[in-house]
């Protein structure tokens, strides 16, 4: 393995400043040094996980990436998942039989002081752990090791016990490049590498350097090279430049030979999601029964709006004194009233404001005022909804009205007017009222037009409405509303979803440990729409037979049109939330984003 002026910077900060490094077979390669020297990023271009700005990397015998093995830094194995199936998982990523798989690791756990191949990950301490995670790096026998601090946290048998297996390995041929703070571990390395800055300073065997030096230990040795270094900074930060504008791009593309797409990888990642999903069931069951609730909380709740819940006052000036209310008066259905004054022949019971507010009361729970001031301080506390005021001669100017008709005077006109005040803070709700007290007026003034002879087509109301194109001409708000509910949650479920669990092995660095293994980014994709796809449909069913089969909404077309618009929703989501992954590194932020994204396509979608 053989890196030649390696450049690396995130923005204007430079990792790797014209690194240089090189390791053979049958090599363990130490790399030293502190915390931020751009050791981890080294090995990632190494392992294709990252790419050089500038700089090449050679590879020689290396052609796919199942030749080598690689142990992060941090722990990144699936915490739910026993050590057995942490190991089928990654054995069927490097193309491994599951029996091969399960009598590896059954050595792998005696080796390294395992109790049991059934116990979880969650289980364990954090040096087991680490464990398990050098276990899964040599389960495939790879011809390279890439090792991230591997004996951080393990007590110092155990390090050497875990030391003779790589002197094992490393005479079986094996190359090893293993990066450690420990000095007293690089002195069992055959090279050491001292890395500071994002540069090797210097690289051999360890007897060598501290004899070039003139040193005692490697800690000295690595003393005296960084008070070198600072001195040659004016120098280094030149050839940082020169670097930048000469040295030619590497070639980022490491395994040529790797097949692009492999059904095995896929498979491995779809028998690991489909695994998660059985060992946390409550999770999996809430995500298929959420939907379910939420529709069946739509329909309950959703432009069901029944009117006679809602108060309306009522100032009946037609019966000023309020011992003559409508309850006392104009119940007594035997009595008419009959007009003396006009030449219509109509057969009214009692007042007309009593043939309204009856029709009112099929519709709204009526309240009495005597005065509109005390009524409008009811509007204004939300004891009612609405107040109507019907004028004093109401019946009499109706009347006159309807005789005279477009040549009624002015003052009649004004005084057949019943004055209504209502909330408009809320628009929805203002809407309906309007639209409930105007349909109630309408089959008022119909009926009164029969009871006087006329003809109903009278009715001041010059416009006919045909059968809707679509829908119905009773659609409820809570019917209309129904593709929006359905095309806007089909795409939010999914986009919620794809971010929660992407977002969370991206954060925890299990992505980048399946991808170094030769995991590919179409392949994880694919294996979670898989089972995203099972969730959805499964949903999307569920939904539909709650609005159309439970709730009895009306289903003009076929249902399987509205499957295929839900199921564009869902890819939409999908997209999306894989969208928000590349945009962002934490969880939090890529949720939100969702949220966001969701409100501006529930606005501008109409």
């Amino acid at each position: 393995i053989r890196v030649e002026n390696g450049y690396k910077s995130y923005g204007q900060h430079v990792v790797l400043d014209g690194i240089n490094l090189t390791a053979y077979k049958s090599t363990i390669y130490g790399l030293l040094g502190a915390s931020g020297c751009g050791k981890t990023t080294l090995l990632s271009c190494i392992l294709g996980l990252a790419k050089l700005d500038s700089g090449t990397i050679f590879l020689e015998g290396i052609h796919s990436r199942k030749q080598i093995g690689y142990m992060p830094q941090e722990i990144s194995l699936f915490q739910d998942f026993t050590i057995q199936e942490i190991c089928l998982f990654y054995g069927k990523l490097y193309g491994l039989s599951d029996k091969h798989t399960i009598q590896k690791a059954d050595k792998l756990v005696e080796l390294f002081d395992l109790t049991s191949v059934a116990r979880s990950i969650k289980s364990l301490s954090g040096g087991e752990q680490r464990r398990v995670s050098l276990a899964v790096t040599v389960l495939h026998d790879p011809l390279v090791l890439i090792l991230d601090g591997p004996t951080v946290g393990m007590d110092c048998l155990l390090g050497e016990r875990l030391w003779k297996y790589f002197l094992g390995l490393k005479a079986k041929g094996t190359c090893i490049i293993l990066s450690t703070h420990y000095f007293q571990e690089a002195t069992l390395c055959n090279q050491v590498g001292f890395m500071r800055n994002g540069v090797i300073l210097a690289e051999g065997c360890p007897e060598h350097l501290m004899s070039t030096f003139n040193a005692s230990s490697l800690e000295d040795v690595l003393l005296e090279l960084s008070i070198n270094q600072e001195k040659q900074l004016t120098l280094i930060n030149h050839r940082t430049q020169e670097l930048k504008e000469n040295t030619r791009k590497t070639n980022n593309d490491l395994f040529p030979k790797e097949k692009a797409f492999s059904l095995d990888r896929v498979n491995a990642q779809l028998s690991k999601n489909v695994s998660w999903h059985t060992k946390h069931y409550i999770v999996t069951a809430a995500l298929l029964v959420y939907p379910l609730w939420i529709a069946i909380i739509y329909c309950l709740v959703t432009g069901t709006l029944n009117t006679k819940n809602y108060s309306v006052g009522v100032i009946n000036e037609e019966f000023p004194d309020i011992q003559f209310s409508h309850q006392h008066y104009c119940h007594i259905q035997n009595q008419s009233y009959t007009l003396h004054d006009f030449n219509l022949t109509c057969s009214i019971p009692n007042r007309l404001s009593c043939s309204f507010i009856y029709n009112l009361f099929n519709s709204f729970d009526i309240k009495y005022y005597d005065n509109w001031d005390l009524a409008k301080l009811s509007l204004q506390k939300n004891k009612v909804s609405a107040i109507i005021r019907i004028p004093h001669n109401f019946t009499d100017s109706m009347m006159g009205r309807l005789e005279y008709g477009v040549y009624a005077a002015d003052e009649l006109v004004n005084s057949s007017y019943m004055h209504v005040s209502l909330d408009n803070s809320n628009f929805i709700m203002y809407n309906i009222l309007i639209s409930r007290l105007r349909d109630i007026w309408m089959d008022f003034f119909v009926i009164l037009l029969k009871k006087c002879g006329l003809s109903e087509k009278n009715v001041p109301f010059p416009i006919k409405l045909e059968e809707p194109v679509y829908g119905s001409p009773n659609t409820s708000f809570s019917e209309s509303s129904i593709p929006g509910f359905l095309c806007g949650f089909s795409a939010f479920y999914p986009m919620i979803y794809t971010v929660s669990v992407i977002m969370s092995e991206k954060v925890q660095g299990l992505l980048t440990r399946s991808f170094a293994a030769g995991m590919r980014y179409t392949e994880v994709a694919l294996a979670h729409a898989v089972v995203q796809l099972v969730i959805m449909v499964t949903q999307n069913i569920t939904v539909l037979f709650i609005f159309f089969y439970v709730f009895n909404y009306r289903l003009v077309n076929h249902v399987f049109y509205i499957l295929v618009a839900q199921l564009l929703c869902n890819i939409f989501g999908v997209t999306l939330g894989f969208a928000a992954i590349e945009i962002f590194n934490s969880e939090l932020f890529a949720t939100y984003f969702c949220i966001g994204a969701t409100v501006i396509v529930f606005h501008v979608s109409g």
